[in-house]
């Protein structure tokens, strides 16, 4: 028996609309009594009917009151997160879930990509066009799997590169160097060597011819692969030093960040207006300065100073391939696809909601409920819940247009950010948080008809 055209689509997407229309179903609990005690039961059971339909993993609804707390008065954040870990370690997790979600996207390389476009072929701009990309991810996952990301694109532009032969009729060849034979002049002396840049084969003539040597062979391909050796260095370095000034430049950069924004804040409270807007306004501007310093540097060490300030001469066989390369990856990655775009767009939402927290001036937190601690109104809310808010849109976001056929999985942030010492405490730890022990949920108990259970004996 065929199911009309609207039902089949209700099967199909029920889970879907579960999502949506269940905390709409269970709105009113809160509407009507507009107590902790409603709040809590709202929160109760929505986690209890998204764990029984298992419309998003299950692993994922445990991290709910991570949000939903704070957000809604319950449970300061520090207070919420304590049943899993600190806060400042939540907020790195959170952190390492949008950097998995980065990389399974290939957000990494499109960025990669388009800044090398922009850039151009020239050694000089193609490190720096390395080097921006690296620095930018590093600010929002771990140094080391930026650098790695990064380096998976250096190899296979090198190895593309390495197949190049130096075009004949260029007007510059690459870094040359002309060994003479041993000659004896008329006082017996040896002849020095030569060695330098010489703009094309003419020239090369022309030093022999004025210095009056004979059987020299210039060894174009040789040189031609010297460089790029000398290339391929500047350029893994170019990466390794970017991912360090990235990290630097936000809480979530490095975990020594973390953990010193753990420690303040554990020590200080709110009292420093230390926040991750307040962290990258400092931090921002000397992080892009330690990249340019490192930019200058390794261009000067591994391009050398004369090709580093001279005009860029054609070397149009480099232009080309390094064009080409560029094009097969564009090829490769495709238009931008549906889940790429979410994935931007959700990123691109919590670094907003980061910076617009307290960004030195009343933010968005000014609206969140807050709690009187010594002699001061302090926020409930920290910069995690936007961190397990993106973490949560990426596991229930659709990835295919319009509807998701596949979510987000969760074994991939699992294995590859090591959720396994997460999971064995997420199952039940968020219950804690309406736990009948709890001075604001105590009547909750009485609410739902619970008695108190008597120990025997």
């Amino acid at each position: 028996m065929a199911f009309p055209g609207w039902v089949q689509w209700l099967l199909k997407y029920k889970g879907l609309i579960f999502l949506i229309f269940y905390p709409i179903l269970l709105s009113p609990i809160v509407i009507v009594y507009n107590s902790s005690e409603a709040k809590g039961a709202f929160a109760l059971l929505l986690m209890a009917g998204y764990w029984i339909t298992e419309c998003i993993p299950i692993y994922v609804t445990a991290l709910l009151p991570i949000v939903m707390a704070p957000l809604m008065g319950l449970l300061s954040s520090n207070n919420t997160c304590i049943e899993y870990m600190r806060d400042s370690n939540m907020l790195f997790i959170g952190g390492a879930f949008l950097a998995v979600a980065t990389e399974h996207r290939n957000l990494h390389r499109r960025i990669g990509v388009a800044v090398m476009q922009i850039m151009g072929g020239d050694p000089r701009m193609l490190m720096l066009g390395l080097m921006l990309p690296t620095w930018f991810l590093s600010m929002w996952m771990s140094n080391a799997a930026a650098t790695i990301m990064m380096l998976t694109i250096v190899e296979a532009l090198v190895s593309r590169l390495e197949a190049v032969k130096p075009a004949e009729g260029d007007e510059e060849v690459a870094l040359t160097t002309v060994k003479e034979h041993k000659t004896q002049d008329g006082n017996g002396q040896d002849a020095a060597w030569l060695t330098g840049d010489l703009q094309s084969s003419e020239s090369v003539h022309t030093a022999l011819q004025s210095e009056g040597q004979n059987n020299t062979t210039v060894d174009k391909k040789g040189a031609h692969n010297e460089e790029l050796r000398k290339l391929a260095a500047g350029l893994s370095l170019g990466i390794a030093f970017s991912s360090s000034c990235g990290g630097m430049g936000t809480v979530i950069g490095t975990p020594t960040n973390v953990v010193f924004y753990g420690m303040v804040t554990d020590k200080y409270g709110s009292s420093t207006s230390l926040s991750f807007g307040t962290w990258a306004a400092y931090a921002v501007p000397v992080s892009v300065l330690c990249l340019f310093s490192t930019w200058l540097i390794l261009c000067l060490m591994f391009i050398g100073p004369k090709k580093f300030f001279r005009r860029r001469g054609a070397d149009r066989a480099r232009d080309e391939a390094f064009k080409a390369i560029l094009e097969d990856e564009k090829r490769s990655l495709g238009p931008v696809k549906w889940a790429e775009g979410t994935c931007m767009a959700v990123l691109a939402f919590v670094v907003l909601l980061w910076i617009s927290r307290e960004p030195g001036a009343p933010g968005w937190s000014r609206i969140m409920p807050k709690v009187m601690r010594n002699g001061k109104l302090a926020p409930l809310v920290t910069d995690t819940q936007p961190a397990i808010l993106g973490t949560v849109l990426f596991m229930v976001l659709p990835a295919y247009n319009p509807f998701a056929k596949k979510k987000a999985r969760w074994h991939s942030s699992r294995s590859e950010r090591g959720g396994a010492s997460m999971e064995s405490r997420s199952k039940s730890m968020p219950l804690g948080c309406a736990h009948p022990n709890r001075r604001r949920f105590r009547p909750l108990k009485n609410v739902l008809g619970f008695r108190p259970v008597h120990r025997c004996g």
